[in-house]
């Protein structure tokens, strides 16, 4: 086993900019993964090299992470994944274009699916026309979150549908009856996701009518949750 790296880690300022952090929090993370020899320093001035642990004895399986946004792949859950992955022997790359860069659209994930060399993909939180379409595919894919239940794919992510239940119970207990959830659109389209209908069930359940109302169409920004406040 030996380490080696073929990329290198964005710099402080331009990792501040992306996630809207300061730049003393994301000099502390980056060194924190120096430690855990997930990063290399190469000297004042140079960015950091990515490292991959891998064992050389036989190929490694390629696997492919397609996130949801660009700037996901610099999010901790992404970062720890491509660690452990590296760790167990594997090569990981990040896809050069996300979901939300194809606009959860099959067709063109298809065309970046086709010319990329991989052996596995793991999808980050995708849509279920999205999921519906690598379940088909020949190649091994793993639904990381998205709208998963009841499709026949490999998947990972935490069951929110219990909490959100007794969430809305406690609402309703507290004398809410104006109950308003705020997802991304494929957590609405084409129907409402497990963990969406089940907050609408709470409610039809203790009487209170649903609509549209309590899963609105939004501008998923900062203007647009402002413009809907």
């Amino acid at each position: 086993m030996r380490g080696h790296w073929k990329e290198t880690m964005p710099g402080v300022g331009s990792l501040a900019k992306l996630l809207n952090v300061n730049h003393k929090s994301v000099e502390e993370a980056l060194r924190q993964l120096e430690r855990e020899g997930v990063l290399k320093g190469q000297g004042p001035g140079r960015k950091r090299a990515i490292i991959s642990k891998v064992v050389r004895t036989e190929r490694a399986t390629r696997v492919t992470i397609l996130p949801y946004e660009a700037k996901d792949r610099f999010a901790l859950s992404i970062v720890e994944l491509q660690h452990a992955l590296s760790e167990a022997g594997h090569e990981v790359i990040i896809a050069e274009k996300s979901l939300v860069a194809l606009g959860m659209n099959p067709a063109r994930i298809s065309r970046l699916v086709r010319r990329t060399q991989t052996d596995a993909w793991i999808i980050q939180a995708g849509s279920r026309e999205v999921l519906e379409w690598f379940a088909a595919q020949p190649v091994p894919a793993i639904a990381l979150f998205g709208r998963r239940d009841g499709i026949p794919i490999a998947a990972a992510g935490p069951g929110t549908h219990d909490a959100c239940a007794h969430a809305t119970r406690q609402l309703i207990a507290l004398g809410h009856r104006r109950i308003v959830m705020l997802c991304r659109s494929e957590r609405r389209k084409p129907d409402p996701g497990l963990t969406e209908r089940t907050m609408l069930d709470e409610l039809t359940a203790y009487g209170i009518p649903t609509s549209e109302y309590n899963l609105p169409d939004w501008d998923e920004s900062i203007d647009g949750f402002q413009d809907l406040l």
